[in-house]
């Protein structure tokens, strides 16, 4: 039992350094082409971050829980090929507030719908 736990052992810490040099030489190939290009003219070698700091959600700056209203469909005096029921009445008992939509879409997009309208 214990000369297989030690080829086991053995074959998982080879594997994790072969593992180990394949990154550094991908790291080692992204360096020297980089230094590479670093002396060529006309070449704009820029990186951008889009977030440097962490976003932070306070507990209390989520909006509270706002429950979903049911709507009550009573469908006792409804028959087949009844012409007075319409699937409007369905979609009449939904209510969606257009200002709080808005917001909550504003507040998603950021800075981004900014530079949408530009």
């Amino acid at each position: 039992m214990r000369q297989l736990s030690d080829q086991l052992r053995r074959l998982l810490d080879d594997r994790v350094r072969s593992k180990d040099r394949r990154v550094l030489e991908l790291v080692r190939g992204i360096e020297s082409r980089a230094l590479a290009l670093r002396d060529v003219p006309g070449v704009d070698l820029v990186a951008e971050i889009d977030g440097a700091a962490p976003s932070i959600v306070l507990p209390m700056e989520r909006p509270l829980y706002a429950p979903v209203v049911r709507a009550s469909i009573d469908s006792t005096g409804i028959r087949a090929g009844d012409e007075e029921f319409a699937a409007d009445a369905l979609f009449a008992s939904v209510h969606v507030d257009p200002v709080r939509l808005t917001a909550a879409v504003h507040q998603a997009l950021g800075s981004r719908l900014n530079s949408l309208a530009n």
